[in-house]
Formats: C-alpha cells, structure tokens, sequence
C-alpha cells in the first residue's frame, strides 16, 4: 500500500520538527528544561501538526485507493501516524536530554513522566480527528476552522475551571499555569483523569470512523462490523458515564462540578460567596473567617479608593491536602475574583494578599455592567493565558505583597530591603520584575523585594498612577514617564534614606541574607532541582552534607581545606562554628579572632563573629577576655538593642553570670527554661533576670491558628504574661510579636476587651514603627468587628420589629 510518503521520509519529517522545537525552546527559560513548561510548548506545536499530516496521509491513501479507503488502510494510517508522532517526540526528548546532560543538570524524571502522560493521549486525538475531518472530505476551510473549534472549545474549559477556582488543567496542551518550575511536579489528579477521558473520547471516535466505514465497504465481515459497532458504542457511553462521575458538561471544565460537590454549602455576606464542606473544620470557623473577609475587603477598598461591585467567590478547605485534590494547586491562590483558602490560611494576611490578586483584575473601575464585567475578565484570562503573569510574575506578586507586607503603608516595612542595600546584596529591580525574572531568584526574596518596589511606587508616586499600571500591564514608562533604570534609582535612593537600628539591621541580613538564601539562581531549574552526581558535586555542598550528616570531623576539614584555596570569609566562620559545636572552643575563638582582623569583612560580618565569639568565651567562662570583647561591642554595634544590653548586663552581674551563661548557651528547650525559671526564684527583685524570664519564658506561649475561644490554662499564662509585660515595658520588641497573635486571636473569637488591651499595651510601650503601625490597624480592626456584628445583629431583629 502506498501513502504517498515513505516512512523514511516521514521519520525525518517528524525527527526534524521534534529537534527544532526543543531547540528553539532552548532560547527562552523556563522551556529549556523538561517540566511543564516545555511540555505545554511542545504540546502546543505537535498536536496541529499531528491533525494536518494525518488528513494529508488519509487524503493520499483514498486517492490511491480510488476513494475506497478499507478499514484496513484506516487502521494502517493510525499506525503510521503513531511512528510519526514518536519519532516528533522522542527526537524533542533526544535533544532535551542532551542539553540537560552537557549544560543544564536538572532533576527531569517526574518533568518525564508528566510529558508522556500529556502527550501521548493528546497525539491520539489529534490524529483521529485530522483522519476524521479528511475522511469527510472537509475542504482547507473547514478543517482548520474545526481544529480552531476544538481549541477554543478547550479555552472555554479553562474559562470554567479558572472561573470556579481550579487550576487550569488544558484538555489539549496539560498545565498552561504549571510555569513556575515546581518542585511537586507530578501530573495532578484532575490532569490524570482528564488525558484517561481523552483517550476514550478518540477511541470512540475511531471506532464510529470505522463502524461508518464498514456499513459501506462490502469487503468487511460482519464480525468486523459488529465489532466496530459495539466497541464504538461502549466507548462512548464510557465517555459520557466517566464525564459525567467527575460532575463536568460532557468532558468539558473539568474540576468545576466535583469542586462545587465537595464544597456544597454556600454562606453569602455583603462581598463574599463562602463555599465549604459542610461538615469539615472550615464550617466551625466560618463567622470569624467572614468577619475577617469583609474587614480586608474593607482595609483594601480605602487603600485603592474604589467600590468595585460584585461578590468574591471564596473556597474554603480544611487542608492544603484537599486543595491539591480538588483544585491542582499547593496552596492559597486567587483567580479574578475568587479565592482558594485551606483553613490555616484563611485568618492570615494571605487572605489580604489574595483578595488582592483576585480585585487585580479591574482595580481601576467602581462600576461595571455585566457585559463590562464578561469582557474585562476575558481580557484577564487572555492575559493569562498569554503568560504575562508568569513571565512577568514580580508585577502582579509584588503588588498583593505590598498590601499585605506593608510596603505600601509605611517606609520601615523596607528594613531588610534597605539593609541589602547596604551590604550591596540587593538585585536591580529590573532583574527581577523583567521578563522571567522572578522565577530565577529564590521565591521568598522574590515576593519581598517585588512587594518593596511596587509598595516604593505607591509611597512616592500614589495609588492613582498605580492604578493607572494596573490597567496598563507593564508601561512603567507611559505611566510614570521613566524607564527601569530611572525607577531602580530612585527605589535604591529611598530605601537608602530608611534608618535600621543595629539589632534590626543583624535581624534582616539573618533573615534575609541574599548571598546565603536569596540572589539569582545559577541553577537552569531551581526549583526541579539537579542530579546528585556525586562527580559534579562542589566542595562546598560536600562539606555542608557531611556536617548535616553529622561527619563534623569531615566538615572541618573540607571548610579549611575551601578557606585555604578561596580564602572565603564565610569557610572559616563555618569551621569554627563547627568547632563550637563539637566543644572545642579555643580553636573556634582562634578562627574567629583570625576573621575578625582579615580584610575586606563587613561590619555586619564583624557582629556576627563576635557573637560566636561570646558564645565561645561563655562556654570556657573565661569572663576576662568575655569583658574585653564586651568593652568593645560599641565598636560593633553603635546602638545596641535592649536583649544585647540585658545579655551583657547580666553576663558582668558576678552573683549570676555562670547561671545566665548556661541559659544562653544551651540548645536544649527545657534546660534553657528550667535556667530562666531558677534564675527568677532565686532573683525575684532583679529587673535583667525578670527581663529573661519574661522574653525566655513567657513569650513561648502561643495560641495557634484556630479560630476557636482561648483555653482557661492558656488564659491565665496569657494574663501573667500582660502582667509581666505592663511592668517591664523595655521587653516589648521581644514580645510583641506573640502578642500580636493573642490579638488577632481574641479578635477572632470576639473578646474585643482583651484584644484592646494587647493592643494598647504593644502601643504604649513599643517604639517600633512598625509594631505602632500594627497597633492602629488593628485598632480600626476592633472597631470594624464592633459595628459588623451591630449591624448584623440591627438586622437580625428588624424582622421582628416589623
């Protein structure tokens, strides 16, 4: 039989189109490596080259037949097809895996997986329906038009699922949203039943083609005939009976009904649809999760200065475990106007951070009619779905961080940005708000230094022009009339004009340490991960696994060995912490002496070594060289915090010193408590031993995250601990913090008293800008829940006043 094609001709054909598009995908990160991203790529480009070549081969067999075409030759082109579409693939995969192996070293095996299980039920369909558009002897406009048809009607699916909340899982090309390299990078439950259903859709296609085919060729058996009559009709109503157990219109947006199934009670408030279990945790933390909702839809409409109306569709879950099943995702995430919440997130600021995504969509209009609304959000979608919030991610994360961060309420919440600054560890913005930039630093500094830039804009230039950004994308120049390198200045002039008191300063570069935990990634896939191929393995990830590994005798050894051929800083101090921790302290002081006098070391850096070097001296209880190191901290740190001033006033209290040694030196939980609770019996009159107490002791308790009341134990540590705090209000930056959840957490179960008086307390005797920042929010907070439950109550009893 003839196909008017040899195969060698047609393994070429398919070879070079595989080849080419993973080379070309080499040219834009994040497609080069093989995970979702690369496979969305290729699925885009073969599936339309799969449906052409299969009506051409189906064309140029029934004109070799004399248009008889037998179910024979119709079975011989689907297997032509499948060599061809095999060779596409796995030349792609060919030319995927070597630039992996030569240049990129990324951990693929699930990324491989996920492409197989996309592909192939893809390569299936697209080949019955190009041999099924061809055997009607569709013309050049009807087919292309049909094969549009398909893709919009696909579009139309993810229009339902990105409406209900889901993740957009594509029928044709798997995950259009999964560009963000995840770890977790196996197909999700939705995907898996989604590529099973497509490959019963084009079975039963095939075999109508040919059931049809043997109704009029005289040549085929009735055998063949019932065969292809009753597998057809077995498969289809498989595809109707698998579709419709999933809840979704015929196989199309998939996710949507089994999302509202499992979420089938709905509670409405003035902004908000609430879509719960009704018998999960979420529906025993509904009132105050509602209250919260309102008070941050509240908080962000003041900021934008808009009434947008409309309601946001909330999807509440009682864990981040059924918000894989049901949605794709990890975690909390926002579509236009709606929001997926597991319940440990839905009394965070994660909340306000995803009200914000979901109002990003038309932040600018106070009203809009329904047709308004229908195609503003399909403009987002399409925004969506053009990948300008993947590629352009530090826009859109770094606008909800602002709110939800603070970066636009007030010039300190830049404190670790503008420490970076200073120690010239701090990315250019464009670096990482450009094109694919925030994909390649780590997530976290992403999210904050996006959040300090867009919250920078806010600051100096007002929410109106940010608005203004909003609806326009990406023109920073049209709308503030400079391009990124003006912006970056100025961002870089204002975060050097914040002041950072020393603690604070050490605090950020801890936390936020760019060269440690945060910069660019060199890595093709930081979030893949690489081949641990112990030959490729660096000296410094050696040394740090056999630490880890507990080989400190091989550590040592490995970080002096790197000091003596790098001359590193950070390789000494790593050694000599290692020498800390294995007791022998005099060699680790006599390193950190060494890098206390080594050239070019920062201030920072000096701290830091002093600090182990304290740890040292408390250790061997060698007070006199302790007391030198101590008479000389101001040189260190020009305004010590109060915890450091306490430390060392306590440390040169002879009465007790050997005892606040032991405290503060022990890395056991219970000793260190045990300590500080002997030290306050013994010294009950003494304000630094009360001081340790109350930042040592009392601030561990914690109140967690449910919405429930606060236990009568747990009340009455709460009280000794106001107790303690009213009296001594120099512990409050340590403290703060925790009461701060207590707030929140009295907030929630409606004890507005007590959370009044945390709040006045943290006020009072706080001079963070922050923490009084805080305190004024939470304020309104308290008078936002007082007139929100007033009114619900005026409006509970009107009826009866009726």
């Amino acid at each position: 039989m003839q196909f008017g094609m040899p195969w060698k001709l047609g393994c070429l054909v398919g070879g070079t189109i595989g080849a080419v598009v993973a080379l070309l995908c080499q040219l834009v990160p994040p497609y080069n490596v093989l995970g979702h991203e690369f496979t969305t790529a290729f699925c885009f480009v073969s599936g339309p080259v799969l449906y052409g070549f299969a009506g051409l081969f189906w064309r140029r067999v029934v004109r070799a037949t004399d248009g008889a075409g037998h179910n024979e030759q119709l079975h011989a082109v689907l297997l032509v097809m499948t060599v061809f579409g095999l060779v596409m693939a796995f030349a792609a995969l060919v030319v995927m895996g070597l630039f992996n192996e030569f240049r990129h070293h990324c951990y693929f095996g699930r990324g491989m997986l996920f492409f197989w299980v996309t592909w192939l039920p893809l390569a299936v369909l697209m080949s019955v329906l190009g041999i099924w558009t061809s055997d009607r002897k569709w013309g050049w406009f009807r087919r292309p038009a049909f094969l549009a048809a398909v893709i919009f009607t696909s579009f139309v699916h993810d229009w339902l699922q990105v409406e209900s909340g889901v993740r957009p899982v594509d029928l044709l090309i798997g995950v259009p949203l999964g560009f963000d390299q995840r770890a977790d990078i196996y197909p999700p439950y939705i995907h898996l039943y989604q590529r099973l259903w497509i490959l019963l859709l084009a079975g039963a296609l095939w075999f109508t083609m040919g059931w049809r085919r043997s109704l009029v060729e005289a040549s085929d058996t009735q055998c063949i005939l019932r065969i292809s009559k009753w597998t057809a009709l077995i498969l289809w109503g498989l595809v109707a009976l698998y579709g419709g157990s999933i809840r979704s219109y015929g196989g199309i947006g998939w996710g949507y009904g089994k999302l509202h199934g499992t979420l089938s009670e709905v509670h409405e408030s003035e902004h908000f649809i609430f879509r719960y279990a009704p018998n999960g945790d979420a529906s025993d933390s509904l009132a105050p999760i509602e209250r919260y909702a309102e008070w941050n839809w509240k908080r962000l409409m003041d900021t934008l200065g808009i009434r947008p109306e409309g309601k946001v569709l909330v999807n509440l879950m009682d864990n981040s475990i059924i918000v894989k099943e049901l949605t794709g995702g990890t975690a909390a995430s926002a579509a236009p106007w709606v929001i997926m919440l597991p319940l440990d997130s839905a009394l965070s600021e994660t909340m306000y951070h995803e009200l914000a995504h979901a109002l990003d969509s038309r932040s600018a209009r106070e009203h809009l009619s329904k047709t308004q609304a229908f195609m503003e959000k399909l403009g987002r979608l399409k925004s969506i779905m053009t990948f300008e919030m993947i590629f352009y991610r530090g826009r859109f994360e770094g606008m909800a961080q602002a709110f939800s961060g603070e970066y636009a309420a007030l010039p300190e919440a830049h404190r670790i940005q503008a420490v970076a600054l200073a120690e010239g560890r701090l990315p250019r913005a464009w670096e990482f708000m450009g094109f694919d930039g925030f994909r390649r630093i780590r997530e976290h500094n992403a999210y904050e230094m996006a959040g300090s830039f867009m919250g920078f804009l806010i600051l100096e230039y007002g929410m109106d022009k940010m608005i203004q950004l909003l609806n326009s994308t990406q023109d920073y120049q049209g709308v503030y009339g400079q391009d990124w390198k003006n912006l970056d200045g100025k961002w870089r002039d204002f975060l050097s004009k914040i002041p950072v008191p020393e603690e604070k300063r050490t605090q950020a570069l801890e936390n936020f340490d760019v060269r440690a935990a945060g910069g660019f990634n060199t890595s093709c896939c930081p979030k893949l991960g690489t081949w641990d191929r112990p030959r490729e393995e660096s000296a410094e990830d050696r040394a740090s696994r056999l630490w880890r590994s507990g080989d400190s005798a091989g550590a040592l050894a490995m970080y002096e060995q790197l000091f003596t051929e790098t001359a590193e800083p950070h390789h000494r101090f790593q050694a000599a912490q290692i020498l800390r921790s294995i007791g022998d302290y005099q060699a680790a002081l006599e390193l950190l002496d060494a890098l206390q006098t080594g050239q070019g070391v920062t201030s920072a850096d000096r701290l830091k070594y002093a600090r182990e070097q304290r740890l040292c001296l408390m250790h061997l209880r060698d007070w006199e060289r302790l007391y030198a190191l101590l008479d000389n901290w101001q040189a260190l740190e020009a305004e010590p915090g109060q915890d450091t001033r306490r430390i060392h006033e306590a440390l040169r209290n002879e009465s007790y010193r050997d005892a606040v040694a032991v405290m503060l030196t022990t890395d056991d939980g219970y000793l260190r408590r045990k300590a500080a609770e002997d030290l306050a019996n013994r010294f009950p009159d003494d304000d630094t031993i009360a001081y340790f107490f109350l930042t040592r002791v009392s601030a561990r308790l914690y109140p967690g995250w449910r919405a429930n009341a606060i236990g009568p134990v747990q009340r009455a540590q709460l009280e000794e601990l106001l107790l303690l705090a009213s009296a001594r209000r120099e512990a409050m930056e340590q403290l703060a913090q925790n009461l701060q959840l207590f707030a929140t957490r009295a907030i929630s179960t409606r004890e507005f008293e007590l959370a009044e008086r945390i709040v006045e307390l943290i006020r009072d005797g706080s001079t963070d800008p922050i923490q009084l920042h805080w305190a004024q929010v939470t304020l309104a907070r308290i008078t936002f829940e007082r007139e929100y439950a007033l009114a619900h109550q005026t409006a509970s009893l009107a009826p009866n006043l009726r």
